[in-house]
């Protein structure tokens, strides 16, 4: 049994959650929500079924949804993408839409995504920043497809 396989079945992601529900705003609460979903993206990352569907079958998705419409700078990842709109970062819009496109393969939260992606991923604002990454490129146009 490797070790992400042992991880899921010891039910350690759930112990992350109340880490996720805290709603103070405070840098320090911030930190340890992002290192939280940090430790989720860890798992995530690999593709890995076993992972995805350990995930599904828990709250995370709601969860980072709320996190990304009630969080602060940090983690509010609607905010980043205007500010990607003013600052182009190519590096950063990439991670941003692969965790958009992640989230678009559940039924619950692609019916939230179609209510709160922002208009910035719908249109061309980033045709120039993704010229010449064809991977986000696809990824967004895959994103759109889903919604």
């Amino acid at each position: 049994m490797g070790y992400k396989s042992a991880f899921l079945a010891a039910h350690i992601p759930l112990f992350l959650y109340p880490f996720l529900h805290t709603v103070s705003k405070t840098r320090p609460f911030e930190y340890l929500r992002l290192t939280s979903l940090g430790v989720i993206g860890a798992l995530v990352k690999t593709d890995e079924q076993e992972v995805i569907n350990f995930l599904l079958t828990t709250e995370i998705i709601p969860l980072c949804l709320r996190i990304m419409e009630s969080g602060s700078e940090l983690s509010k990842t609607g905010k980043m993408v205007l500010q990607l709109s003013k600052e182009p970062s190519a590096r950063l819009l990439k991670h941003v839409v692969r965790c958009y496109l992640r989230l678009s393969d559940n039924l619950r939260a692609r019916e939230a995504l179609r209510q709160c992606l922002p208009d910035q991923l719908k249109d061309n604002t980033f045709a120039q920043v993704l010229k010449d990454d064809t991977a986000t490129k696809r990824w967004l146009a895959q994103l759109v497809k889903n919604l």
